[in-house]
């Protein structure tokens, strides 16, 4: 049994041609990581060509720490020494011509007999680092509350979960975070660009901002300069090193579909998807959904949350779920606490944990850890 990872189904067709009838296909690296966790004993991967090579050199880069047992082998569609060496950088055992079937085969079967003198005696395939729980919370339109959501989750995971919590800012632009906390932006996720070459635990730790002793942030840059160095590669990697590092990381988003979005969507263990009760909000949020359906994140792996649910505006929940085609998970009522919140320098949930929004995201918790928490196995497969 081997992996094929391949966002083209032909490719795969191929690849099992040649090597058999086992190989499991994932098409993204959540794909790739759950069915690792869930199979810490395959040993083999094949990165198929329609895969960029950006994208298969920083997931193999990640691999290399999570799964050390693993051999990656990279099928291109030319050869050339720049691809080789950065491959083999990356740790990439060997890169074969996808023509070259009998290439193929002896790369694996190199492969085996490596891991199986490697995994002879006391050396074996341990259990891989836990990886702490991406979750996004998303809107397609402006003033959902979506800051206020995700902040005060952040802050109530924390309170309540064994491990440390991080609450990434992805709002690059507009980001609000560090005004919902009263810090100061200074250290943002535009200090991991610092340091030359490839983002790392050096680089990631000077932007963090400790909040509380369970609680850190990573703030959206405070000049519009910085943004520009920030790519959907250094997105998918400082997330990855997160993962490494905390329980669960929350992350509030920009109300666009921009790459680093898409990008952070399709990467998320569950999804928080608000919406609220106008037209434009629902229209959007039903687009979204159809967007998210293209790129493989099912309903399996997001939950509809309708904020400002008691707002007395001819719309009704069963409204929004008919709209949408899905149902709502929960309901948040509206509060005029949530502005004074923010106003005090304090998330909800610390300046007035007893209220109704703040009873309803203590709700949103028991929903999110219930999902991603199932006899600590991958969400939902």
């Amino acid at each position: 049994m081997y992996l094929i990872l391949s966002e083209k189904s032909e490719d795969a067709t191929r690849i099992k041609a040649v090597l058999g009838p086992s190989g499991i296909e994932v098409s993204d690296r959540h794909q790739l990581l759950t069915e690792l966790d869930r199979n810490p004993q395959l040993l083999i991967l094949i990165i198929a060509p329609s895969v960029a090579a950006e994208q298969a050199f920083a997931i193999t880069t990640e691999l290399r720490t999570l799964f050390p047992y693993l051999n990656a082998i990279l099928l291109r569609n030319h050869l050339d020494v720049p691809t080789f060496s950065a491959a083999l950088e990356s740790g990439i055992k060997d890169v074969i011509d996808v023509a070259d079937a009998t290439g193929l085969l002896s790369a694996v079967r190199r492969c085996e007999s490596a891991t199986e003198q490697l995994t002879a005696g006391r050396f074996a395939p341990g259990i891989a680092p836990k990886r702490g729980k991406l979750i996004t919370v998303y809107s397609a339109k402006g003033g959902s509350g979506k800051t206020t959501i995700a902040t005060d989750l952040a802050v109530l995971l924390a309170r309540e979960s064994i491990g440390r919590i991080c609450l990434v800012d992805l709002d690059l632009e507009f980001g609000d975070v560090a005004t919902v906390f009263r810090v100061s932006p200074e250290r943002s996720i535009a200090a991991t660009t610092e340091l030359d070459g490839e983002i790392d635990g050096e680089s990631l730790s000077k932007a963090i901002v400790n909040f509380n002793e369970r609680l850190d942030l990573l703030l959206a840059p405070s000049d519009p300069d910085e943004i520009t160095k920030i790519t959907t590669a250094s997105i998918a990697r400082i997330l990855g090193l997160l993962q490494r590092s905390y329980e669960y990381v929350v992350v509030d988003t920009a109300p666009t579909m921009s790459p680093i979005m898409r990008q952070t969507l399709r990467e998320s263990d569950l999804a928080l998807l608000l919406t609220t009760l106008d037209m434009p909000a629902i229209k959007n949020l039903k687009i979204a959904l159809a967007i998210l359906d293209s790129f493989g994140l099912g309903i399996e792996r997001r939950r509809i949350i309708l904020n400002r649910a008691d707002s007395k505006v001819g719309l009704s929940s069963s409204d929004v779920e008919e709209l949408i085609g899905e149902q709502v998970a929960l309901a948040v009522p509206s509060n005029s606490k949530v502005a004074a919140a923010v106003n005090d320098g304090r998330p909800l949930a610390l300046a007035f944990p007893h209220n109704a929004v703040s009873r309803s995201i203590e709700e949103l918790v028991g929903i999110v850890r219930s999902l991603v928490e199932r006899g600590d196995k991958p969400l939902l497969v």
